[in-house]
């Protein structure tokens, strides 16, 4: 897992402890709907993350 998940997983959980602090429920709802962003682009990345592969592709081919 990258930093950049992480962090986004940071994020959205400290948008989660805002939104429980919000006093109105439209407060609550822009909170929570950041956090689910936050989410999103975590699960973005590391989707992106995963189909990238480590080694160049004519590194991976086998030398005959």
């Amino acid at each position: 897992m990258t930093t950049d998940v992480l962090s986004y997983r940071q994020y959205a959980a400290d948008c989660l402890r805002q939104a429980q602090e919000e006093v109105t429920p439209d407060g609550r709802t822009i909170m929570l709907n950041v956090a689910l962003a936050w989410l999103r682009l975590a699960q973005q990345k590391e989707t992106a993350t995963e189909r990238v592969p480590d080694r160049p592709l004519e590194a991976q081919a086998p030398v005959a």
